[in-house]
């Protein structure tokens, strides 16, 4: 907004309010705003809590343990003269402020439901809200009576000849408030307050030298007779006493008072009054906020987020340098890259100036709060992406059954790949409900094809359908997750996969050996698995969060921490992690090999993985089982995959080491191929196929939030996750050709070829891994 004029006359009031009387205090603020108006005041200031009380020398008699009942009574007279907004009192304030033609800063004591919160407001001219904050830490006993404010409200308005902003009493001693005011270009800082010592005017100058910007501070010159005459604390009766060591009387102050207001450069524009009502005037120059910003600018030239070297800020900040990390034992003086290499994210000097306008995220909230909001999401949001994958893993058709009808779906599931990005561009839970439903409705649908086409249509669709939405949930779980808590999301999600073929077997056993006459067991078992997905489509749309923000299962300051979570883990993406895609990191993700390495590691893990349905039958045949009992044998190496994938990858998150986990994984999968190769012993041959799916899944599960930890935007997440799966699903259609029926029973040279790229999955961990620790050790010179 263009600035209307070059300079503005503003008033300081420095008086109390008829405590406890909210009627009367009102009336107060008539007289004083009209007076200030009379002499040319455009800006009118009240200090802190002015409607209605500064509650002075009492905590309404809570102790630790004990509230006394006296206590309650005065409580609840103190709540009576408390203000809501909006209400017909507040509505009172306003019109004060268009009958005078003043915007009106003053503070007030704020009533929302049973609390009360120390709250600053700003009215315009027309009487109109404009800015609302409320104080973020209540000091000391105030915490008894004053619930915390957030930091969103943290505004600044441009009324026309400036932008005015501010905070509240002891939040001016918080740098990183003062410092996302300075970020959102304040002119004219409120500080209103209740803290009268002598030192207080040397915080307002260094503020305004420091912001560069004009400092209007007000306080309270407040005395005993301000309250009423059975208050407590000044009663005869209490034993509290005044400075003195002396009962209070009437004339005693209890607030100094000490406003004033500073210039630009810090030099006093209206000195200080102490120990008397005064309404302080001054006439702002605003052309001096520009001189003053010629040699320094807080958030500009002289802005160095690069300083802030503690673990706290390795997780949290995005430097000026370009990048940042984050694990264990990463601190100044002891950086240990074995303990974090396993997580980099990347973030242009570009990204750090888009992020100029938005204020410094919170380095740090309660702990208990946090875990609270991880299990809340945990519990909303893990079981409904455990139940799709499970649902995904018994659709598809084993491989043997119809090899062309299981290549057509990996063709179409290979070339819709890309479009795994519509995560970040449509509201997930629209995306994801309308791909599970045309999935559910393609593998219904097979049930009642009559031809080879027909088949091959469903499969195909099928396909689509599973790579637009499959791949995606890794990366919506990215959105909510840290990186040290996405892997075991990750795995939670992943394991029902193997858990989803031990069920699919028992399934499968029961529509085979009782199905209805006259409908075959095959379509009937589309039937049965197909129609739930239905249903689950239709959940989705309703239970789905797109974001840690609009969880409606989060209350308001559950939704405040997860967002911080969320912008932790995001960078420049975390105040909204839905909308357009940034198509210079989709280009700047392709030409890092990081995401090809870990595309060829899957693309292994999917050569050994699609060839256990193959052979696993085959050896449960030659155990003596019929191929419908076999059914139930073929559940326990899936089982104990699921139970491991759990185990490695929470190992994982808490270790930073997810290259190491996957190579051990990776050789314990080769072992158990190289058993299945050389040894004709059923029972070592069964045993074989313990190891390999030992190894197999747990890898896939570690890849996966790997992928992710190591690209710093959701755009590149995103694309990494999509070549990820673009690279790693062809793995299948090697794997299936492995095993042709004249090499069986054994087919030892599809075992030797799963053995060959389960140990080249781990060599490719070790040298992802090693990548990073270069990658690390050049970013901490």
């Amino acid at each position: 907004m263009t600035r209307t004029q070059e300079s503005v006359t503003v008033a300081a009031v420095q008086a109390a309010p008829v405590a406890f009387d909210l009627a009367a205090t009102l009336k107060k603020v008539e007289t004083l705003t009209a007076e200030a108006a009379s002499q040319g005041a455009e800006l009118v200031a009240f200090p802190e809590a002015f409607v209605s009380a500064y509650p002075w020398r009492y905590a309404f008699g809570a102790t630790v343990g004990y509230r006394e009942p006296e206590g309650r009574k005065w409580y609840a007279k103190y709540y009576d003269s408390s203000i809501a907004i909006p209400s017909p009192e507040f509505e009172i304030l306003e019109n004060i402020a268009r009958d005078h033609k003043v915007n009106l800063s003053i503070g007030i004591v704020e009533k929302a439901g049973a609390t009360l919160y120390c709250t600053a407001v700003l009215i315009g001219t027309d009487g109109t809200l404009l800015s609302r904050h409320r104080k973020l830490i209540p000091t000391a006993a105030e915490r008894l009576i004053w619930g915390r404010g957030s930091g969103d409200s943290l505004n600044v308005v441009d009324v026309g000849f400036g932008k005015i902003g501010g905070l509240i009493c002891w939040e001016n001693y918080m740098p990183l408030a003062r410092v996302a005011l300075y970020q959102r270009g304040i002119e004219i800082y409120i500080a209103p307050t209740a803290d009268d010592p002598v030192t207080w005017a040397a915080t307002m100058q260094h503020i305004a030298k420091e912001g560069r910007c004009f400092v209007i501070s007000i306080n309270q010159f407040c005395q005993v007779s301000d309250f009423p005459s059975d208050y407590p604390p000044f009663t005869p009766e209490s034993h509290d006493r005044n400075p003195e060591g002396k009962p209070w009387t009437q004339d005693d102050i209890l607030n100094h008072g000490g406003s004033c207001i500073v210039g630009p450069m810090g030099s006093f524009i209206a000195e200080p009054v102490r120990d008397k009502q005064e309404i302080l005037y001054a006439t702002l120059d605003l052309s001096e906020l520009t001189e003053a910003r010629m040699d320094f600018d807080a958030v500009g030239s002289y802005a160095r987020p690069d300083i802030f070297k503690n673990r706290e800020e390795r997780e949290n900040v995005t430097t000026s340098g370009g990048t940042w990390r984050e694990g264990p034992g990463s601190s100044p003086g002891q950086h240990d890259p074995e303990k974090h290499i396993e997580h980099q994210d990347k973030i242009t000097p570009q990204d750090q100036n888009k992020n100029q306008a938005t204020p410094p995220r919170p380095l740090q909230f309660d702990a208990a709060l946090e875990k609270r909001v991880v299990r809340k999401i945990d519990r909303h949001l893990i079981p409904l992406v455990m139940i799709l994958s499970g649902m995904e893993e018994e659709f598809d058709l084993k491989p043997g059954q119809y090899e062309w009808l299981l290549t057509i779906f990996y063709i179409a599931y290979i070339l819709f790949e890309p479009f795994g990005l519509m995560w970040k561009v449509i509201p997930p839970h629209q995306w994801a409900a309308f791909t599970v439903m045309g999935w559910a409705l393609c593998g219904t649908f097979q049930a009642a094809t009559f031809s080879w086409a027909g088949m091959m249509a469903a499969r195909f669709f099928l396909g689509v359908f599973e790579a637009c939405f499959a791949p995606g949930i890794p990366f919506l779980l990215s959105f909510f997750y840290r990186r040290n808590e996405l892997g075991f999301r990750c795995g939670l999600f992943l394991s029902a996969a193997p858990l989803a073929t031990c069920f699919a077997g028992a399934l499968a056993y029961g529509i085979t050996s009782g199905n209805p006459k006259g409908i075959s067991s095959w379509r009937l078992l589309f039937l049965v698995e197909g129609l739930p997905c239905i249903v689950a489509a239709v959940l989705i749309w309703f239970l789905m969060p797109d974001s840690p923000e609009k969880a409606k299962f989060l209350n308001e300051e559950e939704r405040a921490v997860a967002r911080a979570r969320s912008v932790r883990q995001a960078g420049k993406d975390g105040g909204s992690r839905v909308g357009k895609v940034v198509w210079r990191d989709v280009g700047k993700t392709l030409l890092d090999i990081k995401p090809w390495i870990t595309g060829l590691m899957y693309f292994s893990c999917n050569v050994s993985f699609s060839s256990l349905p193959v052979f696993l039958p085959t050896i449960l045949h030659a155990m003596g089982f019929t191929k419908i009992h076999a059914q139930g044998f073929s559940a326990p190496p899936y089982f104990l995959a699921a139970i491991l994938v759990l185990l490695t990858c929470k190992l994982a998150d808490h270790t930073s080491q997810r290259g190491l986990t996957i190579t051990f994984l990776s050789l314990l999968g080769a072992a158990g191929y190289i058993v299945l190769a050389t040894t004709t012993s059923t029972a070592a041959r069964y045993a074989g196929v313990y190891l390999a799916a030992a190894g197999i899944f747990p890898c896939i599960g570690n890849i996966l939030p790997w992928v992710l930890n190591n690209q710093g935007s959701d755009t590149r997440r995103g694309t990494g996750i999509a070549l990820l799966n673009l690279v790693g699903q062809c793995g299948p259609l090697l794997g299936t050709r492995l095993y042709p029926q004249s090499e069986g029973p054994y087919y030892r040279k599809g075992m030797w070829v799963c053995a060959a790229f389960m140990i080249f999955n781990g060599f490719l961990a070790l040298a992802l891994r090693a990548l990073l620790k270069w990658e690390n050790g050049r970013l901490d010179e």
